[in-house]
């Protein structure tokens, strides 16, 4: 569970040691201990791949996305996740852009469906006044 929050909210110190850790495990454990570690480390890689091309797509599209925007897509069943119990509401802000991504996913996975997550987002705020720096909100 740990792991999961840590590539999630992009904590994790380095991918490589993250997959290093695994792969001793499964040297010590089996591979079936870690099938779904690795998983999940894939996913968060493949989450990599796909935000880029959503960019691109984007880009040919000429559709602009103001936010500095990326969705994780994760596997179901793989993830020790659960929804929220409370309802989420989009900013205005975030509709767009979700909107835009969902039309992106939709044209490139044809028959997947998207299930959000909100409890699991987070945010950074640019602050320019009292401080300078970046703040980090999380939803959790």
């Amino acid at each position: 569970k740990l792991l999961s929050k840590r590539l999630i909210q992009d904590m994790s110190g380095n991918d490589d040691y993250e997959a290093a850790m695994i792969n001793k495990l499964k040297a010590a454990q089996g591979f079936e201990y870690t099938s779904k570690l690795t998983r999940m480390v894939q996913d968060i890689a493949l989450s990599k791949d796909i935000n880029a091309g959503f960019k691109d797509w984007c880009a040919s599209g000429e559709k602009s996305v103001a936010l500095d925007f990326s969705i994780n897509v994760l596997a179901t069943g793989i993830w020790p996740l659960s929804k929220a119990l409370t309802p989420f509401t989009l900013p205005p802000a975030l509709v767009e852009p979700v909107a835009l991504f969902k039309a992106f996913y939709a044209h490139k996975y044809s028959g997947r469906k998207l299930t959000y997550l909100h409890n699991l987002c987070k945010a950074e705020v640019l602050v320019r006044y009292a401080m300078k720096g970046r703040l980090r909100v999380t939803t959790n």
